[in-house]
C-alpha cells in the first residue's frame, strides 16, 4: 500500500507550488500492475482505484515552505507527494525525509495516482512558478 499526498487548493484538482500549499488530498493505493501484465482473459490489468482517506486543510503556518526542519508535519507520513510544481530545494528536503516528490501536468488525482502505480505518469521537472519570479523582479525594479 502506498500513501499519497496531492496538493489541491480546491480539493478537486492537482495544483502547483507544493511548498506554499496548505491543502492536500491523502490517498491510499495498492501497488499497480505493470503496463504489459495481462489478466486471465488476455486484457491488460488496470491499476486499482486509489481511495481518498483524508482532506487536509492546514493553518497558514503549516505551509511546508515555512515549516523548516521541524518534525511532525502531517505530510511527512506519506510515501509520495504529487504536485503541479515545486522548487528543487523543496524536492530535496522531502526526499531527505524519504518522500518521493512527483511533479506532473496531470490535474486529476485519480488518473495521476493510477498512472504513477503503473509507471505511465508523465513527469515534469522541478521548478518555481515563473510568474512569481517575474512579479518579484518587476516589483524590485519599480521600487
Amino acid at each position: 500500500m502506498t500513501t499519497f499526498a496531492v496538493t489541491s487548493d480546491d480539493f478537486r484538482r492537482i495544483t502547483g507550488h507544493a511548498g506554499r500549499s496548505r491543502r492536500f488530498l491523502i490517498y491510499h493505493a495498492a501497488n499497480g500492475h505493470a503496463a504489459d501484465e495481462h489478466v486471465g482473459d488476455g486484457h491488460a490489468a488496470s491499476a486499482p482505484t486509489p481511495r481518498m482517506t483524508q482532506k487536509l486543510d492546514l493553518p497558514a503556518d503549516y505551509a511546508l515552505h515555512d515549516w523548516g526542519d521541524r518534525d511532525g508535519h502531517p505530510v511527512f507520513d506519506v510515501d509520495v507527494l504529487l504536485s503541479g510544481s515545486a522548487g528543487s530545494s523543496f524536492v530535496r528536503k522531502l526526499e531527505d525525509r524519504g518522500i518521493e516528490v512527483v511533479l506532473t501536468s496531470e490535474t486529476d488525482p485519480i488518473r495521476a495516482i493510477r498512472a504513477y502505480t503503473t509507471g505511465t505518469l508523465t513527469r515534469a521537472g522541478a521548478h518555481h512558478c515563473l510568474t512569481q519570479g517575474i512579479r518579484r523582479a518587476v516589483s524590485s525594479v519599480l521600487r
